[in-house]
């Protein structure tokens, strides 16, 4: 975004030319986009799914991007107590960054335990421009219509779905 600094002068004695106490600098910065790593198959703290889209949730105005690398050959199990947090901000979810993957996905998500309203993944209004890749997401609810309460492995609310990727 645009960052603007302005300083300003000022006296006790008069000043014949007030115009030029001022001067404003505005300058372009551009956030990189961040990459988050899913280290293992918790449904919650430090490595797992859930952090790393919350800290993309909070990275905004990028397209930032979730890779996997868990310990160990897979295919691993994420299985969910709880809704994940709803993708509110464009993201690169991706999969295939598992080692060992060769066109199978390695990483489930598994909503057994989520409940019977939850979904696997929401995409937001926010989360226009979104991919995800390589994943198995199964056994969330039983429906899932938009604007339902909940159910299904996929929701995208209707502003999304104008620029997700899935593959």
């Amino acid at each position: 975004g645009l960052i603007s600094n302005s300083a300003v002068v000022t006296a006790t004695e008069p000043d014949t030319i007030p115009a030029n106490n001022i001067a404003t600098a505005t300058t372009t910065v551009n956030i990189p986009n961040s990459t988050f790593t899913v280290t293992n198959t918790a449904d919650s703290g430090p490595g797992s799914l859930r952090a790393a889209m919350l800290a993309a949730n909070a990275s905004t105005g990028t397209i930032d991007t979730i890779v996997f690398d868990i310990p160990d050959a897979g295919p691993h199990t994420i299985a969910l107590a709880t809704f994940l947090p709803t993708i509110t901000d464009p993201l690169y979810l991706d999969g295939t960054t598992q080692p060992g993957y060769a066109g199978t996905p390695l990483i489930e998500l598994n909503g057994t335990s989520a409940g019977a309203t939850a979904n696997g993944l929401f995409i937001g209004a926010g989360g226009s421009g979104s991919t995800i890749r390589g994943l198995a997401i199964n056994r969330f609810g039983t429906g899932g219509a938009v604007g339902a309460p909940g159910g299904a492995g996929i929701v995208i609310q209707p502003n999304a779905v104008k620029a997700l990727r899935i593959g």
